[in-house]
């Protein structure tokens, strides 16, 4: 596991509320895609 940059783990660790998720998915045929649920 890749160790959490002090920045982020403290936003964290605050309670933020402006994180959302993200999705990269890289098809067979070369192409990529990006989805995010964030909705602003």
């Amino acid at each position: 596991m890749r160790p959490v940059p002090t920045a982020l783990q403290a936003a964290l660790d605050g309670g933020a509320t402006t994180f959302c998720h993200g999705w990269r998915i890289a098809r067979r045929d070369g192409v990529t895609l990006g989805f995010t649920d964030h909705d602003r």
